[in-house]
């Protein structure tokens, strides 16, 4: 007997139950039930029509009543070996603010999970990266939502009432690195954070006390009806949105006969799918898709994108739960899965069949259900995957080409609006790329520094070189397309890219530098008693910010300073060692004083010696000090150096002696390490 992977819809009506075995001779069978519909009659009599006592895997997908009210009886009635559930402790912290259809949907969650653990039940609530396999290991389970970050907002969070109030579900913020904390934590919320960090299987039983919810600062009722408004929904889906995105995404793989391996993408009511996307740039291509939400509205981002979805599973078969209730399935969702070639299946029966209509599968408003005329009576669907084929026991809504003849047909043109799914579907060659474009830059800059120190004069490393290694390694394709892939590693700052000169078919480039050279270079800063930066130009106008000033300053020579002490092209200063140092330099001009008391001076073409040895005076203290202006090396001594800078300024032909020996004296008395050293004058003013 061949390795079967059957998967049954429980018609159920408005809601969802999914039976799913995995069965193999001379090995114990895999049974899993997700979900239990509104009433516990169906699944229960879907348990029995398969001679099933016991369930090795339990999962609610998310509080909804159409999920969790079937699975009530069923701790009475089966044996459960483990259960999976949302964090319901991330939503009882905003009980105050959910509707009373949702509370009791939450109220019934909670009893189910409080069953299951007082008969020795395994609980868990996964997060994403949780694995699991079937006894034989042919079968795993990956969890792909929720993100563990979005339940550290609900549960310790200030701003989780955002959460509920904005449709559809921000996730933009998932894709960011974490920030700073915005205040210091509470012991409890602590407990909390240590809890989430454990992994991604979370034990509920072993939750701390939860910190208090965050105090009501509107009426939850008003807040409702003013979204229910805005939606153009009623107030009894508030908060709706919210329980379907952190739903529980499950990625199943079946490995049939050792020789085919078939996989399943269930994935509860989940609407918004931009974090989903970005997490799986190369897809997540499926043998079945449990269709999100009944066949309803999906987003990536703020933007509905049913084309975008299934571009990103590519699924050969699509399984729908819905009854027409709430005006699901769309017609759109059903257009959607006929233009990508999708088997669809669904538990109701079509009354007609459209053959042509004004705009088929593009209404946002209709159902299907209702443009098909479908029956009010359902029928369990149940699709049986193997080595060899796929096959259903009932007739598909609609289907794709099975394999051998077919007849001559009609091909319909459909232009999809472009979406991010597009850029990302390519991303893992763009990856490649890059990672082989920051390896080779990394390997050249240290051959360089194996090589001797840098100097003031390195140069950033020619595009042709990499153009040539590219096709030595064979990558002819990165080759074409060289200065396309170097932009967008500029633009993601994983290399520094410069302009291209005059007569240079591409960019120069270089290594981008890491946080230990950044460190590197600010710790050579706080060494300096005091940093003197001239104004590129004289006169400056009133009114500007310190940043501003900051700006106008001439850097060349400080550049080709950090390039000696960082190991990087004097080129690459402006992009990623400015920016830092500009923050540094603000403190220190305001008056905060670094470790060794280091500060900064911005110097006017305008001033005069006496001025510029005042400040050297006020500023800088009388014991180890350095005083840095434009670095040039092999110029002399330190004498000959003011020297000739004075001569520059034109302060001796003005006879400003008294002046220029109170600048030689304040320069000279001071001990220690000294490096005064001037451009010339057209350059450096």
């Amino acid at each position: 007997m061949p390795d079967e992977l059957k998967i049954t819809s429980v018609a159920v009506g408005h809601g969802e139950c999914l039976l799913i075995r995995y069965l193999s001779e001379g090995a114990e069978p895999f049974t899993m039930l997700v979900d239990g519909g509104p009433t516990a009659a169906r699944a229960l009599r879907a348990l029995s029509e398969e001679n099933l006592d016991s369930i090795d895997l339990l999962v609610l997908s998310h509080v909804d009543g159409g999920h969790v009210e079937g699975l009530l009886r069923l701790p009475h009635s089966v044996e459960i070996c483990s259960y999976w559930g949302p964090c319901l402790a991330a939503y009882v912290r905003y009980a105050w603010l959910l509707p009373a259809r949702l509370a009791t949907a939450l109220s019934k969650a909670r009893q189910l999970e409080d069953a299951l653990q007082r008969r020795g039940v395994e609980v868990l609530n996964p997060t994403e990266g949780h694995t699991d396999r079937s006894p034989d290991g042919r079968v795993t389970l990956e969890v792909l939502s929720p993100p563990r970050r979005l339940l550290e907002r609900l549960l310790i969070g200030d701003d989780g009432l955002e959460l509920f109030t904005t449709y559809p579900t921000p996730f933009g913020w998932l894709l960011d690195p974490p920030g700073p904390q915005p205040r210091k934590r509470s012991p409890a919320e602590e407990r909390t954070a240590d809890w989430l960090a454990r992994g991604p299987g979370l034990d509920p039983k072993s939750l701390p006390a939860l910190p208090p919810s965050p105090s009501p600062a509107h009426d939850p009722a008003k807040l409702a009806e003013s979204w229910a408004k805005e939606q153009r929904t009623d107030a009894e889906s508030f908060g709706n949105p919210l329980l379907n995105d952190t739903s529980l995404v499950i990625w199943i793989e079946a490995n049939l006969d050792r020789r085919r391996k078939r996989t399943l993408l269930l994935t509860g009511d989940q609407e918004n799918w931009l974090y989903l996307a970005a997490r799986h740039p190369r897809g997540l291509c499926s043998s079945l898709l449990k269709a999100p939400h009944h066949g309803g509205r999906v987003f990536l981002g703020p933007e509905e994108a049913l084309d975008g979805i299934y571009q990103l599973v590519r699924p050969e078969v699509v399984l729908v739960s819905a009854n027409g209730k709430r005006r699901l399935p769309k017609s759109a969702f059903r257009g959607a899965a006929t233009r990508w070639a999708s088997s669809l299946f669904c538990p109701c029966v079509r009354g007609r069949e459209a053959l042509e209509t004004a705009a088929q599968g593009s209404s946002e408003a209709e159902s299907c259900h209702k443009e098909l005329r479908c029956s009010e009576t359902q029928r369990d669907v149940t699709l049986t995957f193997t080595a060899e084929g796929a096959w259903a026991d009932v007739p598909a809504c609609c289907r794709t080409p099975c394999v051998g003849p077919q007849p001559v047909v009609q091909l319909r043109q459909h232009i999809v609006d472009p979406t991010g799914v597009t850029d990302r579907l390519s991303e893992g060659e763009l990856a490649r790329h890059l990672r082989w474009l920051q390896d080779e830059l990394h390997g050249i800059h240290l051959e360089r520094r194996a090589g001797g120190p840098a100097s003031e004069d390195d140069e950033p490393v020619d595009g042709e070189l990499l153009r040539t290694r590219a096709l030595e390694a064979g990558r002819h394709h990165l080759a074409a397309q060289l200065e396309q892939v170097l932009d967008i590693g500029r633009i993601r700052r994983l290399l520094w890219v410069g302009s291209r000169g005059e007569g240079q078919r591409l960019p120069p480039c270089y290594s981008a530098p890491g946080s230990s050279e950044a460190k590197r270079v600010q710790a050579w800063l706080y060494e300096l008693s005091a940093v003197l930066l001239p104004l590129a130009r004289e006169g400056t106008p009133r009114g500007l910010t310190p940043a501003e000033i900051l700006e106008r300053c001439n850097r060349r020579g400080l550049a080709r300073r950090v390039a000696v002490v960082s190991g990087f092209p004097a080129a690459v200063f402006d992009d990623f060692f400015w920016p830092a140092l500009t923050t540094d330099f603000l403190e220190l001009q305001h008056g905060y004083k670094a470790p060794s008391g280091a500060r900064v001076l911005v110097v006017s073409p305008a001033a005069s010696p006496a001025e510029l040895a005042g400040h050297l005076r006020r500023t800088i203290p009388p014991a180890i000090w350095t005083t840095w202006c434009a670095a040039h090396q092999g110029w002399g001594t330190r004498k000959d150096l003011l020297d000739d800078w004075l001569v520059q300024r034109g302060w001796r032909e003005r006879g400003q002696w008294e002046e220029i020996d109170l600048l030689r004296e304040t320069v000279e008395r001071r001990t220690g390490d000294l490096l005064v050293s001037f451009e010339k004058a057209e350059q450096l003013w």
